[in-house]
């Protein structure tokens, strides 16, 4: 089966402001991993803070307003399908991505859009070389995930590296009230 799971990296924002944006709300209960809960949430060593989504609550726009006033970066994984992908949000901006289809376009398959950060090449060229090394391993879907972690996110698959046993506050989604038009009239 594997991990199917999106995580997210939020700089330039408190957490408060994140949950407010975001509709989250802290429980006040931590875990050591998110293995069940839909959405938790840490306070990352990069100094960002972590979003780990198990079920893909927060939205695409919601993600953008994240964004806006700082950074995000989003991590799609789907070990089911070899499915990895990264995009940077700025200023509620789409500023570079790189995906990775392995499960569909091969294990060697890599597209990216927009300005790559410096360390991309080097991680590229890593995984690449050990291309033909193991038949049985689609290296090019860790390019994304170790670029997530270069930039300050951490391994969706690893425990984070903190001190802390239990550094994950499980968080939950209240989505928005909608109008009485969005109601009527759906929003778009």
């Amino acid at each position: 089966m594997g991990f199917n799971v999106v995580n997210a990296v939020v700089f330039g924002k408190d957490p408060q402001t994140i949950f407010h944006e975001a509709s989250l709300t802290p429980s006040r209960q931590f875990v050591d991993f998110p293995d069940d809960d839909p959405v938790c949430g840490a306070r990352l060593p990069s100094g960002a803070y972590g979003l780990y989504l198990n079920d893909p609550v927060l939205s695409d726009r919601i993600l953008h307003t994240l964004s806006l006033g700082g950074s995000v970066f989003r991590l799609e994984v789907s070990e089911t399908v070899m499915h990895s992908s990264l995009t940077a949000l700025v200023d509620g901006q789409e500023t570079w991505s790189v995906w990775h289809e392995g499960g569909f376009k091969g294990t060697d398959h890599i597209e990216t859009t927009g300005g790559l950060p410096d360390c991309y090449q080097s991680i590229f060229a890593k995984q690449n070389s050990l291309i033909g090394t193991d038949d049985q391993v689609d290296f090019i879907f860790d390019v994304a995930v170790n670029l997530f972690v270069a930039l300050g996110g951490f391994r969706y698959d690893e425990d984070l590296p903190v001190d802390d046993p239990q550094p994950w506050e499980v968080l939950h989604f209240h989505p928005p009230k909608q109008g009485w038009f969005s109601r009527i009239f759906g929003s778009r």
